[in-house]
């Protein structure tokens, strides 16, 4: 059993090996969001060698929304994220990732509150 603050917002994302959480399989480097509410994780690692991150805070308390890979309160910043992007200024570049920049899609669609289940 891991402890955890019932009163933050979770997630946990298996990165290496074989790992249930109460006694459900977990995928591989999928983004597993807990919520609030949650005392303690049942955890089991199925073998050897497996890796977890924990994450956790407190809750946002405002909407998030995403759009693409940015996540952002409002529409405008969601603009101004996808500008930047593009501009290569604020966000930096990806280290390990051995293809070409991927642009941004351009922006018409307004953003949605971020699932947190994804």
């Amino acid at each position: 059993m891991v402890p955890l603050d019932p009163s933050f917002e979770h997630a946990l994302i298996p990165l290496v090996g074989n790992v249930q959480l109460d006694g459900r399989a977990l995928v591989t480097d999928t983004l597993y969001f807990l919520g609030t509410g949650r005392g303690e994780l049942a955890l089991k690692a199925v073998g050897e060698g497996a890796r977890l991150l924990l994450l956790g805070g407190a809750p946002f308390g405002e909407t998030v929304l995403m759009w693409w890979n940015f996540v952002a309160r409002t529409s405008d910043e969601i603009a101004a994220a996808r500008e930047d992007w593009e501009a290569g200024r604020r966000f930096g570049r990806v280290r390990r990732y051995g293809g070409s920049r991927l642009p941004a899609p351009r922006f018409v669609a307004r953003p949605v509150p971020a699932n947190p289940a994804s």
